[in-house]
């Protein structure tokens, strides 16, 4: 079983810069591992139609389940399951960012 909650905070520093963070929390039952990891992104408007980003987030995954079950076979002939404690593997994200929308008329 893999147990998740997330947690979420958004600021608006003033009506161009916005600062959205969090933290995510997840628990994999089999090998009884967990982590906590950090989220965190900047908005700043420019003007009226375009605005700089930037984010970082620390990710991470599970590998197939069947890769946990793998048995290698020891010298004296019995077998081990030498992945049963694999944890998550785990990866930063940077991200960066210009949006830019097109002007609209009104009819």
């Amino acid at each position: 079983m893999l147990s998740q909650a997330y947690l979420q905070w958004k600021h608006r520093f003033t009506d161009k810069l916005t600062l959205n963070s969090g933290l995510s929390f997840m628990h994999y039952q089999l090998s009884n591992k967990a982590v906590v990891e950090p989220r965190l992104g900047a908005i700043y408007a420019l003007n009226d139609r375009s605005s700089l980003s930037v984010a970082y987030g620390l990710h991470s995954n599970l590998q197939p389940v069947l890769l946990s079950f793998y048995q290698t076979q020891n010298p004296d002939g019995t077998y081990s399951l030498n992945n049963r404690d694999m944890g998550f593997t785990r990866s930063h994200h940077f991200v960066a960012g210009y949006q830019r929308t097109s002007a609209q008329t009104c009819i």
